[in-house]
C-alpha cells in the first residue's frame, strides 16, 4: 500500500495526477468511514490530537483532497467558541498523508476552510505544531494574545498526547495562532 502511495505521489509531482479539493458535508446516513482510513492512522502517529470517525463526524468546515478514491489530505473546523461576544472557529484536523507532503494539499486546504470561516464573519483560531505553523503564519495568522484565546480552547490540551510539553505561560506545547475575521 505505501509503494502504492510513493506511485501515486511521483504522478502528482509530475503533473500527471489531478488531486481534487471538495467541501465534505458529513450526514446521519454517512456510511464511507473507509476513506478516511489513512487520515486517522497518520493523526495517530504525529503530534496532533488523534482523528477517528467519531471525531471527524463532529467537525464543520470540512475540506479534502482526494486523488481517485484516496482521501490525501483533510482540513476542518474542529471548534467553536464564543468568546468575548464574538465567534471564533478553531481551524485544525489539518493532515495530508506522508507520500502528499510538500505538494501544497495543506496550504490549499487552508485557503478553502480560510473562506468558508471568512465567510461566516468568524475570528480563526489554530494550534499550531511545529509542521503547520508555517502554513498558518503563511495565510495570514498571526501569533496570538492571550486575552484573544477562549479559555474552553485550552480545555482540549488535558488530553493532549504532548501534556508533558506544556509551556506553562500558554497552558499548551503548540503555537496558539489567530487570523481576525476580514
Amino acid at each position: 500500500k505505501g509503494e502504492n502511495m510513493s506511485v501515486i505521489a511521483e504522478a502528482c509531482d509530475a503533473g500527471t495526477g489531478d488531486v481534487v479539493y471538495e467541501p465534505l458535508t458529513i450526514t446521519a446516513d454517512f456510511c464511507e468511514w473507509n476513506i478516511f482510513d489513512g487520515i486517522v492512522a497518520v493523526s495517530n502517529e504525529s503530534q496532533m490530537l488523534p482523528l477517528s470517525p467519531e471525531k471527524i463526524s463532529t467537525l464543520s468546515n470540512v475540506y479534502i483532497a482526494k486523488l481517485g478514491d484516496i482521501v490525501v489530505g483533510m482540513c476542518a473546523v474542529t471548534f467553536v467558541y464564543n468568546h468575548n461576544g464574538e465567534t471564533t472557529k478553531e481551524i485544525g484536523a489539518m493532515v495530508v498523508l506522508k507520500d502528499f507532503r510538500h505538494l501544497h494539499i495543506a496550504s490549499n486546504l487552508l485557503k478553502m476552510v480560510l473562506a468558508s470561516v471568512d465567510k461566516e464573519g468568524a475570528d480563526s483560531i489554530a494550534f499550531c505544531n511545529d509542521a503547520s505553523l508555517r502554513i498558518f503564519i503563511m495565510n495570514g495568522f498571526r501569533i496570538a494574545d492571550w486575552d484573544d484565546v477562549p479559555r474552553m480552547a485550552i480545555s482540549a490540551c488535558i488530553d493532549c498526547p504532548n501534556k508533558d510539553k506544556i509551556n506553562k505561560s500558554t497552558m499548551c506545547c503548540d503555537t496558539i495562532l489567530i487570523k481576525k475575521a476580514s
